[in-house]
C-alpha cells in the first residue's frame, strides 16, 4: 500500500512539474495588436506599421510602432510605445530613414534604429527620428499677443 501511495505522489509531481514547464514557454504578455497603418520603405525591403494595442475601458490607448520585413505579420520588440497619442504617421526619408510625426505623446519606449536578421543579415539598417511628439502637448505662450 505505502508503494501505490509513493507512487501517485511521484507521478503526480511529475506531472506538476511538466504542467509548470509548458506554462513557461507560453508568452504570457502577449498583447493583441491591430494594425492601424502599414508603410513600405522604398525599396519594399522593410514596412513600418502602427498597432493600436488592445486594452479593455479602463485603460488609454496604446500605441506601438513595428519595423519588419516586407509583409510580415510577425512583431518583435516594438521600435516606439506610446500611449496619450495625437495625431501619429509614418513617413519614409528615405530607404534607411524613418519619420514618427505626432502631435503628441506620452512615449514609454524608443529606439532610433533598426536592424533584423531577416533583412540582409543585420547589415540593413533603418534610423527612426522623431517629429514633434512632445508630452505634454506644447501650451500656447501666455505673453504672446
Amino acid at each position: 500500500m505505502m508503494q501505490i501511495r509513493t507512487s501517485f505522489h511521484i507521478a503526480r509531481a511529475a506531472l506538476l512539474l511538466a504542467l509548470l514547464a509548458l506554462a513557461a514557454c507560453t508568452d504570457s504578455t502577449a498583447v493583441a495588436l491591430k494594425e492601424q497603418a502599414r508603410v513600405a520603405a522604398p525599396g519594399g525591403k522593410v514596412d513600418a506599421v502602427l498597432a493600436e494595442l488592445a486594452t479593455d475601458a479602463t485603460v488609454g490607448q496604446a500605441y506601438e510602432i513595428h519595423l519588419v520585413p516586407a509583409g510580415s505579420t510577425r512583431f518583435a520588440t516594438a521600435s516606439l510605445r506610446a500611449d496619450k497619442a495625437a495625431g501619429i504617421s509614418l513617413h519614409w526619408r528615405d530607404a534607411h530613414t524613418l519619420l514618427i510625426r505626432c502631435e503628441a505623446a506620452r512615449i514609454f519606449a524608443f529606439s532610433n534604429f533598426w536592424q533584423s536578421a531577416e533583412v540582409e543579415n543585420y547589415t540593413y539598417t533603418v534610423a527612426l527620428e522623431l517629429d514633434g511628439c512632445r508630452y505634454p502637448a506644447a501650451a500656447p505662450d501666455k505673453d504672446k499677443s
